[in-house]
């Protein structure tokens, strides 16, 4: 853990208050943009144009960028340049590493997918009120219910 203040926008800290995060996770977000460097954006300002603005936004403050952008699809990757003047490279363990001037971005292998362990826990921590599943089920019927079940138990 870094133990250090994370800036996220208005928005997203009222979904985080939402998780009853406890006081010393609570007490290290802001909403106040200037209280660090480290901030959490989404995914879609995670790219050279943007992180470009931020510069601008922030000139005298700071002189570097450097993003973390997760993906699935980093991993396994060759390395090489993806644009002109773009360096990359990469393993399939770190990810890949794009930099155009002071601008840097990673791309860090992530999956969205969770493993039916890691959904019991998640159903077993947020206590939801209804799970409809989606996937290679019948939505409303027993292979559902099973599922369901399984997640419950």
């Amino acid at each position: 853990m870094l133990n250090r203040k994370i800036y996220v926008s208005t928005t997203k800290k009222k979904v985080l208050d939402c998780l009853n995060l406890d006081a010393h996770t609570q007490g290290l977000l802001t909403t106040d943009d200037t209280a660090t460097n480290l901030h959490a954006v989404p995914l879609w300002m995670v790219s050279q144009k943007h992180m470009a603005n931020v510069l601008k936004h922030y000139k005298g403050r700071f002189t570097t960028v450097v993003g973390f952008q997760p993906t699935g699809w980093t991993h396994g990757r060759e390395s090489g340049t993806t644009k002109k003047g773009v360096k990359g490279s990469s393993s399939s363990s770190r990810g890949k590493r794009r930099q155009k001037g002071t601008l840097i971005v990673y791309s860090v292998p992530y999956s969205e997918h969770s493993s039916f362990t890691e959904l019991k826990a998640f159903v077993r921590w947020f206590a939801p009120i209804n799970i409809i599943p989606h996937v290679n089920a019948d939505c409303n019927g027993p292979k559902a219910a099973a599922l369901v079940n399984l997640l419950r138990s």
